[in-house]
Parts: C-alpha cells; structure tokens; sequence
C-alpha cells in the first residue's frame, strides 16, 4: 500500500520500520516539476526489497506517485520509505502484513549551492561503521550508526565527517559518499562489507567511465589520504560538493584543490548530467 504522509501522520505502534528499522528508504530531488534520476532511485529501492526479502511489487504505482508528485514541485525533496508491514511476534514475519510504502515532501536543504562553490571542511568520526556484507550499499532504515556520528558532528565546527570502518579504511562521510582524486585519477571506497552505495556515486562513476576518467573503486586505507590532491563528496540533493580541508588531527591538516577538471566540468552541467540517465 502506498500512502502518501506529513510532518503529522502517525504510524501504527507495530509498524515494523518503527520498531525494527525494518525497511528501506531512498531521497529524490526534485527540481523544476522532474524527480531526478528516477529510474536508479526504484532500482534501489527493489535492490534492497530484494536483499532484505521485502515482498513488495507494485512499482509502477509507486512511480506515477511520485510522478505526479514531482509535477507540482519546483525545488524540493521526495522521500519513500518502504517497510514490511505491520504486525508480527518479535522479529518474527510469519505475522506481518503486507509492505507499506511511505511518500513524504519536504524543502530542499538552503546550504548546498554556497557549500558547491566553497567547498567544505571534514573532521574525523570516532564512530567505526561495523561489518555486515548482508546490509551493505543498502539504504535500510536501521541507521543507528549514522545517528551516533551525526551527534558527534553537531558537537563540531566541521560541516561534516569523515566516517571509517573498525579497519582503518575510509567508507563515507555521515551524509555523502567520498571521491579522492590524484593526478587526474580517481578512487572511491569499495562498499562490500559497510556503507550506503548511493544513486549519486553511481551516477558519477558512470558518467567518469563515459568520458574516460579513470576511477577505481577499492579500500582506501585512512593513511593513504595524504596522497590525494583532489577530494569530495556527493548525493543525490548535493550533487557534488569539493572537500577543501580534512582535520586529522589538532596539528594535522590536509588541504585540497578546489578546482579539478571533472569537479569544475560537473558542476557546470549538474541539470544534464543529474536528470538524465
């Protein structure tokens, strides 16, 4: 069932995603009346249905739901939130009802278009993200550690951190995927055992693949990121916002380039290459 909600609607107490995080999620910016990359948005969505054994399937609906949303909408957000239903002893599904689907509407974020020409500063998050290749790239709605990570951000100066796993390696930040870049080259974490494989960072590795820039996604390790002379991070409502500083340390400091070739080439073209696939 989809149901389309507000900041108002109550869910039922046995609502699993409220109970469980028992669900899915994805966010789509809508610009000029057009739901961007939509198509990778309900891959997604069935993706993680798929892994999480969701039995939900009326996805043209969903589509022309949010469709006919985006048509009425200038410059705004779209969130759908999937759960497995209601109902159920526990953890237990044997009980449960079938899939519910939330759509919600909400403003788009005000910092981003001065943060695209600024860039920003990360810091480091002491909160490891753990390993479970079962829920990994999967936006799920069981968020705890990014909960965790943005009460320590909000402690901070920093606009956002730099979020690694109980490794070493490098994952994301607490709100965007992460792109470091050397000498024309670039790399992004590979996301088999933690992280949120987003629409975005799909998109970019597709569209650098297209125009012939390299780009390998792979573990970065933390202490290889003095190596990079390029960096930043990117979603589906930022698009791609330049890293201009990531704070190690009290007395450690890395600095970036703000201007790269492909950062200054997106972000001339975000309309084209956002919207179409």
């Amino acid at each position: 069932m989809i149901k389309m909600v507000d900041d108002q609607t109550m869910l039922p107490i046995n609502e699993r995603i409220a109970n469980y995080g028992d669900g899915c999620f994805t966010t789509i910016a809508v610009v000029k009346g057009r739901a961007e990359l939509l198509d990778q948005h309900i891959n997604r969505l069935q993706t993680a249905c798929e892994r999480l054994q969701i039995d939900f399937s009326d996805w043209h609906s969903l589509r022309s739901a949010i469709e006919q949303k985006a048509e009425v909408l200038t410059n705004n957000v779209i969130k759908v939130l999937l759960s497995r239903g209601t109902g159920g002893r526990g953890y237990g599904t044997k009980q449960v009802s079938s899939a519910n689907c939330y759509v919600s509407i909400s403003a788009f974020p005000s910092d981003y278009a001065k943060k695209q020409v600024n860039g920003i500063t990360l810091g480091l998050c002491n909160v490891c993200l753990a390993a479970q290749p079962m829920l990994a790239g999967i936006k799920h709605v069981n968020r705890l550690e990014q909960v965790l990570a943005k009460i320590e951000l909000e402690k901070t100066q920093f606009d956002d951190l730099l979020v690694c796993d109980s490794s070493g390696n490098v994952i994301e930040t607490t709100a965007a995927n992460v792109f470091f870049g050397h000498q024309g080259q670039w790399v992004t974490p590979e996301l088999s055992e933690c992280g949120i494989e987003g629409v975005m960072r799909n998109h970019i590795i597709k569209i650098m693949n297209k125009n012939n820039v390299v780009v390998h996604e792979k573990p970065i390790p933390f202490s290889q990121l003095m190596h990079f002379d390029s960096a930043f991070v990117c979603n589906s409502l930022m698009k791609l916002i330049p890293i201009s500083t990531i704070q190690l340390s009290a007395d450690n400091r890395l600095a970036f380039s703000s201007s790269h070739i492909f950062i200054d080439w997106f972000k001339d073209n975000q309309n084209e290459v956002s919207i179409n696939a």
